[in-house]
């Protein structure tokens, strides 16, 4: 294995034709989608010495404030065709063909889809087509985790109302209702309408009675009749234990790592993590990495757990086929999968890791959704102020803060500052427009192409970049990240 080193030295420029490759740096890494999980991946990979390239279509994720990463703003992945012509451009404007990586469902799948025009100008590992779609559709992964003796939840499929009628009458209460394409209900308005309060995305909603069923049902149809029915798994959101892993592509088990959640946003089991600590869960490694190497996959996954209270057992909730939220957790404990997958994906064979640090000692935290949940832990009675205090203390590894990419941190605190209420009126809401217009330079300094969209957050009026498409910058887009030594050069 080589380890990627960055050139110190700006102006070292190999022959290429766009001259966007600087001698000594390695092929870039091209991350689709960005958010909390895309500065984990910046921070992993461009850490190495890697360069990144971040595709988003929203300009105003703090995450792109992040020096580790060069930004092209692309279409929305809604508008599929544009999409993949602008990642397709980018691809092709690289001498040597970048690392593509998902980090999300619908970016995954999108690769899968169009994995042989993608590999035309990219390099990136993938399971199989029909590995992937039966662990991302909800259907197929009851089928499949039953046939590798992966235990699940009992489930029930719905598409149409009297399907809903008739496993109204089997089902056991409370349960709940999913999406059978999680996507389905990531849609604005469907949070909005129902997820309203809940402080982050739901991902499923309680029913206590087969009449709630029927009208929860109802209301639902619309956004996508395909649902899942489930046994409600008893126990605090601290039963929840995600078990990530790197297969390489023999099938063999490269790295493993567990994480437990302490609490999540929303809380009852409904959201993502907003702290996590490392543990150690030998029994449910094995489990989940049985499963994994006889379904025949390969790359990065997380395989999701909760325990039931009732009976003590662990019940897989779901299988996330790519990088997950808190990889950023193993790769502060040494063991970095991003890389692993950037590395094969060159077609170099990636070392076991194994983490060289004690587990219990290290978490991951995102600050300020965490104490939105402990105020909603409280407000139940199981969680006290100075108690969420305490929990904070040990080696943490942060979302948006690092000592080294200041960046997502000082973006997300200059939006929050100028979101405040009484900014909003009278005098005030000048220092308003100089909180966003700093963030704004924040969060578009490092932008390879124009744009005129503004994301949440963003002043409209904002001065646009210049330049006439994601090609233009990516001289500096291809070179070292900041901080290693070289420089941007904007050509």
């Amino acid at each position: 294995m080589t380890t990627p080193v960055a050139t110190e030295d700006p102006r070292a420029v190999e022959g290429s034709r766009n001259g966007w490759h600087r001698a000594g740096t390695p092929p870039a890494a091209v991350v689709l989608g960005v958010g909390n999980l895309g500065i984990g991946v910046y921070r992993s990979l461009g850490r190495c010495g890697i360069p990144v390239i971040a595709i988003h279509s929203n300009p105003g994720d703090v995450a792109l404030a992040s020096k580790f990463c060069r930004v092209v703003i692309s279409p929305p992945l809604d508008e599929a065709a544009a999409y993949e012509r602008c990642l397709m451009e980018v691809g092709r404007s690289l001498d040597r063909p970048p690392v593509l990586i998902p980090t999300n469902d619908r970016t995954a799948l999108f690769m899968s889809e169009r994995r042989d025009v993608l590999r035309g100008a990219f390099r990136f590992i993938l399971p199989e087509p029909h590995v992937l779609r039966g662990l991302i559709n909800k259907r197929e992964f009851d089928l499949l985790a039953k046939a590798h003796g992966l235990p699940v939840p009992q489930t029930f499929f719905a598409a149409t109302l009297a399907d809903i009628e008739r496993i109204a009458a089997e089902v056991p209460y409370p349960a709940i209702l999913k999406p059978a394409y999680s996507p389905a209900w990531m849609r604005a308005e469907f949070q909005a309408r129902f997820g309203k309060g809940a402080g982050g995305f739901i991902k499923r909603i309680v029913v206590a009675s087969p009449a709630e069923l029927a009208a929860t049902y109802a209301a639902v149809a619309r956004y996508d009749p395909e649902v899942v029915v489930q046994d409600l798994i008893v126990g605090g959101d601290e039963h929840l234990v995600d078990v990530y892993a790197y297969l390489g592509s023999t099938g063999k088990t490269l790295a493993q790592f567990a994480i437990q959640k302490l609490r999540v946003l929303p809380i009852d089991g409904n959201g993502v993590g907003t702290s996590v600590r490392a543990v150690e869960v030998p029994e449910l490694e094995e489990l989940a990495l049985r499963f994994l190497e006889s379904v025949g996959y390969r790359g990065n996954a997380a395989v999701c757990f909760k325990k039931d209270a009732r009976d003590g057992r662990y019940y897989c909730i779901e299988v996330n086929a790519r990088l997950a939220l808190h990889h950023a957790l193993a790769a502060a404990c040494g063991v970095n999968l991003a890389v692993m997958g950037y590395q094969e994906a060159l077609g170099e064979a990636p070392r076991e890791q194994r983490s060289p640090l004690p587990r219990g000692n290290m978490k991951w935290v995102t600050l300020k959704d965490d104490f939105q949940a402990a105020l909603r832990y409280r407000r139940r009675g199981c969680l006290s102020l100075p108690g969420w205090l305490r929990s904070l203390a040990g080696s943490k590894s942060f979302v948006h803060w690092a000592f080294d990419d200041p960046g997502p941190a000082c973006a997300r605190f200059l939006l929050t500052c100028a979101g405040w209420g009484p900014l909003e009126r009278g005098p005030l809401g000048v220092f308003r427009r100089g909180l966003r217009a700093v963030a704004y330079r924040l969060l578009t300094r490092n932008t390879a192409r124009p744009t005129q969209t503004r994301g949440p957050g963003i002043e409209e009026g904002s001065d646009d970049l210049g330049g006439s498409g994601p090609a233009r910058d990516l001289a500096w887009a291809a070179g070292a990240p900041r901080g290693n030594g070289a420089r941007p050069n904007a050509g």
